[in-house]
């Protein structure tokens, strides 16, 4: 049996193992406002002959089909419908007061507007899902606040691996552990350095000490660049209290104060309020920005 696409099927149990009928891109969804009922219909956002989950403005997490016909006029292609994983703690976005903390459009608007690429749904959907669990990151401020810092560590996104020791890496320089042959330098959106930070990293996030053995899953897994970087935040940075109350200097402190507030880098520091600047006026939040707690 075939159900054509946009029509509501009644279940779950009628559909999972029949074939949907593309004309424009086929999604399915678990409604999280709904008893997490089963959902289907047309969105004319996604990309032609792309598949995979996001989160829309409205904060519904979509996993759709998307084949190389579908968003051509009358063409008409089929694939299996697939079950997806109910939203759960783990998946669903921070919201506040029902509405999603950040937003797809706000995130793109905010790395685009500072100059970098636009990053992916993927990225977003790790940053969004993990504010909270990961990051303790409940107000759309301190979201901002980290926002801006990852972009600038992270060269917008692109780097998550530091690009000086990429190639030779950096043996020895950011210390050693009993797993021979493994450097700990600079990687994941945070640039996570040192052996011990990151065995600290690696017990807090899962328990063992996988990123001590491997520490090239966190450049290689956007995932784990996320939870890591959340990590480093929860536990170095959010817990200030001046970060709590909105003084992004405070979060410069933290990160790289020695250098940039402290140091001879503070010109590296006013950009990363620049950057703070355009995040919070991109998340439509409606206050001046606080750069107390650096230099000043």
């Amino acid at each position: 049996m075939t159900y054509v696409a946009c029509g509501n099927p009644p279940s779950l149990e009628e559909i999972k193992d029949s074939t949907i009928q593309c004309s424009g891109v086929c999604v399915s969804w678990f409604n999280p406002w709904d008893k997490n009922l089963l959902y289907r219909g047309c969105s004319t956002q996604l990309i032609n002959g792309t598949s995979g989950i996001y989160f829309d403005k409205n904060g519904l997490m979509y996993s759709y089909c998307s084949t190389d016909l579908c968003n051509t006029d009358g063409a008409i292609s089929s694939k299996e419908i697939r079950k997806t994983e109910p939203i759960n703690k783990t998946t669903a976005p921070t919201r506040i007061n029902g509405t999603t903390l950040v937003t797809y459009e706000e995130f793109i608007n905010s790395v685009v507007k500072s100059g970098y690429p636009q990053p992916s749904r993927e990225q977003y959907l790790n940053f969004v899902t993990q504010l909270e669990p990961q990051g303790g990151v409940t107000s759309k401020r301190e979201a901002a606040m980290f926002l801006s810092q990852i972009l600038w560590e992270s060269d917008g996104l692109r780097a998550r691996a530091e690009y000086a020791c990429e190639k030779t890496g950096c043996p020895g320089v950011y210390g050693t552990s009993r797993y021979i042959g493994q450097n700990y330098y600079g990687r994941g959106y945070i640039q996570l350095s040192w052996h011990y930070n990151y065995e600290a990293a690696s017990r807090a996030i899962y328990g063992d000490d996988r990123l001590l053995k491997d520490p090239d899953q966190v450049a290689n897994n956007d995932t784990c660049s996320w939870s890591t970087a959340f990590w480093f935040w929860k536990t170095n940075v959010g817990v200030r209290q001046e970060v709590k109350k909105g003084y992004f200097g405070s979060s410069t402190m933290a990160i790289n104060g020695g250098l940039e507030c402290n140091g001879p880098h503070q010109n590296k520091a006013r950009k990363r309020f620049k950057i703070y600047q355009i995040v919070l006026k991109e998340f439509n939040i409606n206050e001046k920005p606080i750069e107390n707690g650096c230099y000043n």
